[in-house]
């Protein structure tokens, strides 16, 4: 009698136990899944922003690249010093307007001559190389900072995802073992409590 007590109060214990854990699980299936909801609209932004920067970039650099490898080719062509002062007229024959370069074919010699009324416009092409090579510098502090900034979209991509796994494992009741505990636990404070009850008859 004393056993069969002992088993029906275990039971009764165990069955409200398991009903408490299930109105806990259902708020946080509920919960879990809210969180899921926002962070997949947030890791979906996210990796959608990341990947349209990184084809930004690609694009860009592809250009440039281009630019580059045509630049150093034509460069690269010119063997004598008459076609390499020809080549540098006709680049700088849009900034300074009638200048003129010529090399003298005993020393190899080049001398630059500018009109008078083009004088004038020197200091600005001069300037404008300086502009450019701080921009190429400034450009330069922005890329490195655009890969750091990637990085740490990056990292809080993986971030989220992390986040998102444990909310996971908690709607779920936690891990496996964890499961494990709480049933062993249940089934001992069951047992107990029908021991009291059958010691108190």
């Amino acid at each position: 009698m004393n056993l069969r007590l002992i088993l029906e109060s275990a039971g009764a214990c165990i069955v409200l136990l398991f009903g408490y854990s299930a109105l806990q699980s259902h708020d946080a299936q509920t919960k879990m899944q809210a969180t899921l909801d926002a962070q997949k609209q947030i890791l979906t932004q996210a990796q959608a922003d990341r990947e349209a920067h990184q084809r930004e970039d690609d694009a860009r650099d592809a250009a440039t690249q281009s630019m580059i490898v045509s630049w150093q080719a034509t460069v690269a062509q010119l063997k004598t010093p008459t076609q390499q002062a020809a080549w540098s007229q006709q680049q700088l024959s849009e900034a300074l307007k009638g200048i003129q370069i010529s090399v003298n074919p005993k020393t190899g010699e080049a001398v630059a001559t500018i009109p008078a009324a083009t004088l004038p416009d020197l200091p600005a092409v001069i300037e404008k190389c300086r502009e450019c090579e701080l921009k190429l510098t400034t450009a330069q502090a922005d890329l490195n900072s655009r890969v750091e900034q990637m990085q740490l979209a990056d990292l809080q991509i993986k971030a989220l995802q992390k986040e998102r796994d444990a909310a996971v494992v908690a709607a779920r009741g936690g891990t496996k073992w964890q499961r494990f505990g709480r049933a062993v636990k249940w089934l001992a404070i069951g047992a107990g409590v029908g021991y009291v009850a059958a010691k108190s008859h």
